[in-house]
């Protein structure tokens, strides 16, 4: 990657406030997440957003997310 470390995990005291990333957490590897101002904590993009604010679960390190791969539509997923 001619010296991008854009795919090394970064510590989560680096980590963006304002876009969803992937984080790491010991407890379920990796997820999708954005931070709560309100709350002060992580949230998950699961079914319904949940906190992650346990000990085991706090995410350790991130990744920016990557682009959708070409003429995917943001969303669509399982659109008919």
């Amino acid at each position: 990657m001619d010296g991008d470390n854009s795919a090394s995990w970064r510590p989560i005291g680096e980590a963006p406030h304002d876009r969803e990333i992937l984080v790491y957490t010991t407890h379920w590897g990796p997820i999708i997440a954005s931070y709560s101002s309100e709350f002060g904590e992580w949230l998950s993009r699961m079914q319904v957003p949940v906190s992650i604010k346990d000990e085991s679960e706090l995410p350790t390190h991130w990744l920016p997310l990557p682009a959708p791969p070409d003429g995917a539509g943001h969303g669509t997923a399982g659109a008919s």
